[in-house]
């Protein structure tokens, strides 16, 4: 694990991301169990503690240049604008890592919860007309 890796802790329910900075650091948007979900600076080790972790890996050219992978988390650094669909923690790591800002795991959630919405108004509607 280096510098400007998008680093990421598997959980049984999805995944927690972040951005190495090198120096024993990583930036995320974090703070369960505080008033506001912030972007934030933590040690590596209390990151790394969470779970087995990962270095997201990506094509070649498909990543921005390290030092600004870092930069651009820095620029976050503070910010409280967490959404769980739309601002999330694998959002942030993948702005930072790529410029472009996605979450595949907010997107499959986004999905599934779709899928459960036609499905329970399809149920609704077969119960009333039945």
């Amino acid at each position: 694990m280096a510098i400007g890796d998008h680093l990421f802790i598997k959980y049984i329910w999805g995944e927690h991301h972040g951005i190495d900075l090198g120096d024993g650091t990583v930036i995320e948007y974090g703070g369960k169990g505080e008033a506001r979900l912030s972007v934030r600076r933590v040690w590596r080790d209390a990151f790394l503690a969470r779970g087995p972790a990962f270095v997201k890996p990506y094509a070649p050219g498909a990543a921005l240049p390290l030092r600004e992978t870092v930069r651009l988390a820095f620029a976050r650094l503070r910010e409280q604008r967490y959404d769980l669909f739309n601002n999330n923690c694998e959002h942030l790591a993948y702005w930072c890592k790529t410029g472009h800002h996605r979450s595949p795991q907010a997107d499959g959630l986004k999905g599934a919860l779709a899928v459960g919405a036609v499905v329970g108004l399809v149920a609704l509607a077969a119960g009333a007309a039945g």
